[in-house]
């Protein structure tokens, strides 16, 4: 038998709800002792959007950015001006590029 799903979506809005309701104390509380609007925002945005990502990007691997492309891909013919004269001449970029 197949469930509708009901208790699943009003399990998630009791937990919206209680996370709202505690950024709501949260900021009652950070507004209390900054005193200062700009002091309660800067510090309700670091807690609740800079530390998480902080923290969520200290547990992953480290990712490559560019992968080296492997030795077929440098064989295959390019589109025309998809070439570089500065990286063909081997020396570095400001020296003059034999064409």
């Amino acid at each position: 038998m197949r469930s509708s799903g009901v208790g699943t979506t009003a399990g998630q809005i009791v937990a919206i709800g209680v996370y709202q309701a505690l950024v709501a104390v949260l900021t009652v509380d950070v507004a209390f002792a900054a005193r200062h609007p700009a002091g309660t925002l800067s510090v309700l945005v670091s807690l609740l959007w800079a530390l998480p990502s902080v923290l969520l990007g200290l547990g992953g691997d480290v990712p490559h950015a560019f992968p080296y492309p492997p030795d077929h891909a440098h064989s295959a013919p390019q589109p025309r001006g998809a070439t570089c004269e500065f990286y063909r001449s081997g020396r570095d970029l400001l020296d003059r590029v034999d064409l």
